[in-house]
């Protein structure tokens, strides 16, 4: 059973020991962080041991996302960051990396160029030991390519993003079609108005938990 954690990083002001102290504290079971502490990585993972708290995955980088299907700089070292968030995972022992596979609501096809480095990604994944969890956003055909394009790949699941169901894709219920395959969940609420991705706190916003 998946442990209730919260992000490292929702409170600015205190150090990773101090805020881990306070997350065991509160109650919860598990946390997880961005590629923020990437030269901490397994610093982070020794304080989790520490305090007992389960280091549950890690969001790898996803600005510029759509680059990842173009030719050009941007795409070249977003790929490298993704793939150097996979060997931190990995030194780190974090089981899960979740990715970004598309952003906005028009994003560019996915290219033979982006189809490759997603294959290179997943291999490189596997390698390393580390999961691939892909994250429903906007657009569901891209999530929908890569389930299917990965359906045999044991390293590859889902990352149930709720607040992103509710505000971008309305209608479409996610855990319907990929929860047997659920690595992990994002839970943060919103208005349920199309766009308005505002990770509210759960019972802060509209969605019917």
């Amino acid at each position: 059973m998946h442990k209730l954690g919260i992000n490292l990083e929702s409170i600015d002001g205190l150090s990773p020991k101090e805020y881990l102290k306070t997350i065991k504290e509160l109650g919860f079971g598990a946390t997880f962080t961005d590629m923020t502490y990437t030269t901490d990585l397994c610093h982070i993972a020794e304080l989790c041991a520490l305090y007992n708290l389960e280091y549950s995955f890690v969001h790898a980088p996803f600005a510029g996302t759509n680059s990842l299907c173009r030719d050009g700089i941007e795409g070249e070292e977003l790929f490298g960051s993704l793939l150097y968030c996979i060997d931190c995972c990995s030194d780190a022992n974090v089981p899960t990396a979740v990715v970004h596979i598309s952003a906005g609501f028009n994003p560019p096809p996915m290219s033979e160029l982006g189809q490759n480095r997603f294959h290179k990604l997943v291999e490189h994944g596997l390698n390393k030991n580390v999961n691939i969890a892909f994250e429903n956003l906007r657009v569901p055909e891209f999530l929908a390519w890569a389930m299917d394009t990965f359906k045999e790949n044991k390293n590859v699941g889902f990352c149930w993003d709720i607040g992103h169901e509710n505000c971008f894709t309305q209608g479409i219920e996610y855990m319907s079609l990929y929860g047997d395959r659920l690595l992990c969940t994002h839970i943060h609420d919103n208005n349920c108005k199309r766009g308005g991705d505002l990770h509210l706190l759960p019972f802060d916003g509209k969605i019917d938990y």
